[in-house]
């Protein structure tokens, strides 16, 4: 019934998780035009899909239904038996990056790079069909008339994410956080989840403070305060200009836990600007105020927090936490990604039942970086064996 308001889908669907309902990624053999339950799970509408319209559906659902188990068995399948005059490049590329395609078994960037192949094969023949002749696919070999998909290197995690969040409005099949929330805690004041927590809940009849401070036009709510810092996006960014003719914003800042609101004055706003819209992972810091159990945050710093990495002294990796079979792999990633922050292994001797540090021999140095962790997270599908400390 929401189908065209992305703010009520991403609400209902974060509901849905939250309760314990797994809401799927869109698959052209199981999704309809709207949401529909299989099981235990909601699949995404296809109709939810920026870029879908409702006539591609009905055409890819028209075709499903012809088939004997009401499903599409392979890539060929799909584009021979819908009708391409109703489904165009923008709807397939869109499906693509929602994860429409992926029950085929190919990885989207081989699909959004190979799909013009499949397209185009599929135009010859329905046109040959269209006016009763046999395509000259047909009269080949099976085998020489496959298409064979590129053999290249998968979307980084963080690409297929983004792909995700612009054509179906937030974050479905992971969370770019993943994998940070636990190298973050060294510098943040706690969850989001837990700030309304951290200021004291007024008097009930207790007289409020309201004293006239003003920044660009804006009074600061007064009240219990305290400074925080959390990490996380930037999931909203609304600017507005002051009476004074400068720039601010209010936006939101998402961790794996809850949202928060942020106001940003307009001398935060000019000195931060570009971290607050780089959509990367960022340590947002200011005063709490928590208004009716809402939490608010009058923001005076936003740093990248790949910035904040670079200033880690010491990389511990608990080695006892992943298979010996993959050190190697460790070995050759950290020499990839040559640097200043020294590694260290910590290991666990269950017999004398306590951990040892060991030091490399030559000494190691490490580049922490984003891409850094999006190898790690690609390789082994984790990073919570991984310890940052600000201090040796």
């Amino acid at each position: 019934t929401e189908l065209n308001n992305t703010d009520n889908i991403v609400k209902y669907s974060k509901d849905a998780q939250k309760h314990g309902i797994e809401v799927r990624p869109p698959s052209v053999n199981e999704s309809n035009f709207y949401f529909n339950c299989i099981g235990d799970s909601i699949y995404f509408g296809l109709g939810a899909i920026k870029g879908v319209g409702e006539g591609a559906v009905e055409a890819i659902v028209e075709a499903r239904d012809q088939k004997p188990e009401n499903k599409f068995t392979s890539l060929e399948d799909f584009f021979e038996s819908v009708d391409l005059k109703r489904v165009n490049k923008k709807t397939i590329e869109s499906m693509i990056k929602a994860g429409a395609f992926d029950i085929f078994g190919f990885h989207r960037g081989q699909l959004m790079a190979g799909y013009p192949s499949y397209l185009e094969r599929a135009w010859g023949a329905q046109k040959d069909r269209e006016v009763g002749q046999a395509s000259l696919f047909d009269m080949e070999p099976a085998e020489n008339n496959q298409v064979v998909l590129p053999d290249i290197k998968p979307w980084s995690r963080s690409t297929m994410l983004a792909y995700e969040k612009e054509v179906l409005g937030f974050f479905l099949s992971d969370h770019p956080l993943k994998g940070f929330e636990n190298l973050m805690r060294i510098w943040t004041t706690g969850r989001i989840a837990d700030l309304a927590s951290l200021v004291p809940t007024p008097v009930p009849g207790a007289p409020k403070e309201e004293p006239p401070q003003r920044q660009g036009g804006w009074r600061r709510d007064s009240g219990p305060k305290r400074r925080v810092v959390v990490g996380g996006l930037f999931t909203e960014m609304k600017e507005f200009i002051t009476k004074k003719g400068t720039r601010m914003a209010f936006a939101k800042v998402e961790d794996l836990s809850a949202a928060c609101e942020l106001v940003i004055f307009p001398d935060a706003y000019a000195k931060y600007e570009n971290a607050c819209k780089e959509e990367k992972p960022v340590l947002v810091a200011g005063q709490l105020e928590v208004e009716e159990g809402s939490p608010k945050i009058m923001v005076d710093s936003v740093v990248p927090f790949e910035e904040m990495m670079r200033k880690a002294k010491k990389m511990i990796l608990h080695l006892d936490q992943i298979d010996q079979r993959d050190y190697e792999k460790l070995r050759s990633l950290i020499s990839e990604f040559p640097g200043p922050t020294g590694v260290s292994y910590e290991i666990l001797l269950s017999d004398l039942g306590r951990n040892i540090l060991v030091e490399p021999t030559p000494a190691a140095g490490v580049l922490l970086s984003n891409d850094f962790m999006e190898n790690v997270h690609a390789l082994f599908g984790r990073t919570d064996f991984i310890e940052l400390r600000a201090s040796i």
